[in-house]
């Protein structure tokens, strides 16, 4: 994995979501996305943190969750 750094619009072109979005993702108070801001417009982010960020805030599909609950209750005896 290349460790380039992407401008706002290359994140949002990468994820096909618009660059307000992305910018929203960079001020989301719980998970925000990583970045290094070099002034108050110019910001970049690290290919390899967006990787890293998505995978750690994948939201899984409802019905895999029940599955997972399902066999670890199982698994206990309930």
């Amino acid at each position: 994995m290349s460790d380039q750094y992407l401008k706002i619009s290359e994140v949002a072109e990468k994820l096909r979501i618009s660059e307000r979005t992305v910018w929203n993702l960079l001020h989301d108070p719980v998970h925000p996305l990583p970045a290094f801001r070099i002034n108050r417009k110019l910001v970049r982010v690290k290919e390899s943190d967006l990787h890293e960020w998505m995978e750690l805030h994948y939201r899984m599909d409802p019905r895999q969750l029940d599955t997972i609950v399902d066999d670890i209750l199982g698994s206990l005896g309930f």
